[in-house]
């Protein structure tokens, strides 16, 4: 049980950060693999993570594989995201 909830939190801490990251710098736009070595993260988790911020609609998918913030996602929605986590 203990391990469960610790991952919970590191997903809150990550989340927290990566909504951090793309509200202070509107422009980012990272592939999967640059998200991973950024953020310190197995390609797995990395891929849940992007993925459950994709699904909250916090960030969106290009065509050529970078997630981006979505246009109409704004910092409300980011700690919404990151209070869903759990």
């Amino acid at each position: 049980m203990e391990e469960r909830e610790a991952r919970l939190a590191l997903k809150r801490e990550i989340i927290n950060r990566i909504c951090g990251e793309f509200l202070e710098m509107p422009g980012l736009g990272l592939k999967r693999e640059q998200a991973r070595r950024l953020w310190h993260v197995d390609d797995e988790f990395c891929g849940e993570i992007l993925d459950f911020l994709v699904k909250s609609r916090f960030l969106c998918r290009r065509s050529d594989g970078r997630y981006v913030r979505a246009a109409t996602a704004s910092e409300s929605v980011a700690l919404r995201a990151a209070r869903e986590a759990v």
